[in-house]
């Protein structure tokens, strides 16, 4: 699995599938967090990145909902690509 954060922000397979990643934020998020790799990032870190100045009031349950549709769908594309570690 790659990370492609030069142009689109998007998931691809070692088979050259990608994962449509549609909401803005999840994306941002997901760039957020590739920045990061293999580093543990603060909650508050994450919703500055993802949010900046404009972040909402209850960050961290936004942010707690954000990862969750990320996990969901890499979870569910990694299953559908044949990739069984990530399936439930």
């Amino acid at each position: 699995m790659r990370i492609e954060v030069l142009g689109p922000v998007r998931i691809r397979s070692d088979a050259g599938e990608y994962l449509d990643v549609p909401e803005r934020k999840v994306r941002a998020l997901l760039a957020a967090l590739t920045v990061s790799a293999g580093e543990t990032v603060a909650a508050d870190v994450l919703v500055d990145r993802v949010w900046g100045t404009a972040a909402p009031t209850n960050g961290r349950r936004v942010l707690q909902a954000k990862l969750s549709q990320l996990r969901w769908g890499v979870s569910l594309w990694s299953c559908q690509a044949g990739d069984s570690m990530g399936c439930w």
